[in-house]
This record gives C-alpha cells, sequence and structure tokens, in this order.
C-alpha cells in the first residue's frame, strides 16, 4: 500500500467534519485503503486493527471509543459543503457488528466524485505515459476530466508524524500548495477547515494555533517563513502563508548526490530510509551526518 493518500483539491479545501485528530488519521487509512480498491468498497476492521488506526493501542477508555464509532454511524444528520455542492452526512460512517466486534466502514456515496480508486489511478497513469487506450477509456478519461486535473497527495506517514486536529489539516492545505510555497483562502472559510470553534478570539487562534503549528510543521519539512492577515475593514478577510516544504527523501537524496557512493547497496539507501517513517527521522539525520563526515 503505497504511502501517499490521493485525494480532491476541492474536498481537501472543504470544512469537512472531522471532529477531532484521531478522525483525520481513520480517514488518511481508510481513503488510502479505497486508492487501492476496485470500487470504495467498505474498509473491514476488527476491534484490534480499528484501535490501531485511531492511535489507541493499549488502551482501556471503552467510553471514548465507543463515543468516537457513535459519531460516525449512518445515520448522522451533520451537512457540509464541497465547492458549491451540498453533502449530507459524514464522510465515512461506522458499521459495528457487536457480536463479532467487526467493524466495517462506508464511504459518503455523495463524496464519491472527490475520491479516487485504483480504476481513476490506473486511467491517469496511462494517459501521462501515451499508452494506448480503448475507446470506453478515452470516454471515461473525458468524462473525468475535471476530477483528474484535480488531484492531490499528501504523505500519510507525514500526516501521523504531526500531532493536533489543527496542525493535520495545516498540513493538508499547505501540501497542495507545495509547488508554489504560498497558501491564501478566504479567513472564515480557513477556520472552517480548520473546524475553529467559533468562540475562539483572534489572540487564542494565533497563541493557540498558528504560533504553535510553526513549530510542529517543521517535524516533516515545512517551515512557515511568513503569516499576513488581510482585513477589509475591522474584519480579517483572508489569510495568506508563505513556507519552504523539504521532506526527507529531499534531504536524504542532496547528501546521496554530493556523497561518494562505492556500492550498489549504498544507492540504494535514500528511497530505503525514506520509507522508514518519520518516526527514525532523528536517526536519519545522525546517519547523513556520519555519511558527510566519511565515517
Amino acid at each position: 500500500m503505497s504511502d501517499l493518500v490521493k485525494i480532491h483539491k476541492d474536498f481537501n479545501r472543504s470544512a469537512v467534519p472531522f471532529y477531532e485528530e484521531r478522525a483525520i488519521k481513520l480517514f488518511s487509512e481508510i481513503t488510502s485503503r479505497w486508492n487501492d480498491s476496485e470500487n470504495f468498497e467498505p474498509v473491514t476492521f476488527n476491534l484490534v486493527e480499528l484501535t490501531r488506526a485511531l492511535g489507541m493501542e493499549g488502551s482501556h477508555n471503552k467510553e471514548y471509543f465507543d463515543k468516537f464509532v457513535l459519531d460516525f454511524v449512518k445515520d448522522t444528520t451533520v451537512n457540509f459543503f464541497i465547492g458549491k455542492n451540498q453533502i449530507t452526512g459524514n464522510v465515512f460512517s461506522i458499521l459495528r457488528n457487536e457480536e463479532k466486534n467487526i467493524f466495517e466502514v462506508h464511504m459518503n456515496s455523495m463524496i464519491k466524485h472527490y475520491m479516487f480508486n485504483k480504476k481513476d489511478i490506473e486511467l491517469m497513469t496511462k494517459a501521462k505515459k501515451k499508452e494506448k487506450m480503448s475507446i470506453q477509456e478515452l470516454e471515461l478519461l473525458e468524462q473525468n476530466k475535471e476530477k483528474y486535473q484535480n488531484l492531490m497527495l499528501y504523505s500519510k506517514a507525514e500526516l501521523q508524524g504531526i500531532s493536533g486536529k489543527y496542525n493535520k489539516r495545516l498540513y493538508m492545505l499547505l501540501v497542495q500548495f507545495k509547488k508554489t510555497g504560498f497558501f491564501v483562502m478566504d479567513y472564515k472559510q480557513f477556520k472552517g477547515v480548520l473546524e475553529i470553534p467559533e468562540k475562539y478570539r483572534q489572540y487564542d487562534i494565533d497563541r493557540q494555533i498558528l504560533l504553535k503549528s510553526q513549530e510542529e510543521l517543521k517535524k516533516v519539512g515545512i517551515n512557515i517563513i511568513n503569516i499576513n492577515k488581510i482585513k477589509a475593514g475591522k474584519e480579517i478577510s483572508r489569510i495568506e502563508i508563505s513556507f519552504e516544504y523539504k521532506t526527507v527523501l529531499d534531504e536524504v537524496k542532496k547528501v546521496f548526490q554530493t556523497a561518494e557512493i562505492d556500492t550498489v547497496e549504498e544507492r540504494k539507501m535514500p528511497d530505503e530510509i525514506a520509507t522508514t517513517g518519520l518516526e527514525n527521522i532523528k536517526k536519519i539525520r545522525e546517519d547523513l551526518k556520519k555519511i558527510k563526515r566519511g565515517e
């Protein structure tokens, strides 16, 4: 399974009701599975697998776990918008088999247009490589042209390496603009996407969210250079964020491009190191220092 989660840019910019950090983590896990699926089949977890996906291994907080599952039952009537399209219900729903302690996670059918499955990825790959396609594939490609042009990727490992709901959602927003290093959004929409409570004063947002996010996002190579809030009269109308984004893989490859590499095995190291996960970043960087010193 790939580390890269594939979603639609409009979905990413929407005020999706995740409620809390663990739901974003679970969403990334099940979306990566849907990316590998034929037709967005339900994702099945046993109790151990679901608690692991939620980062609750070893937890005995049954009350919290039950409440989390209840927040995502099928008959939830929450509404949100993706662009101008109103979506009814949560992004996913959890059906629980009490007897077997099996959990089925179902995709909300109203968001299928904003998700990518195995067929989508294969068709986009064919088009990019200019491979021969059937008439049916060409028609499907034309039919989904807008969707395919709005594909965005983010790293599941990087997302898991960040703590906090606000930080995870800000990471997802900034990664969408990693090529330009410049993010801009209507300020009210920005607060909606991050699910910032209405009661938060601007002082609270600056101190408790934006300031802390600058330090947290450095863990995954995002260096926020400047945050600018533009006012229209007395109210903030939009937010602008300038940033640099360097992945662990970028750092590793830069070193290996300048280091003397003697063996085939050593030449494999950049990709191998990059896939070890963010929990090993400190060790990776220590190894890089040794390489620079020729140890």
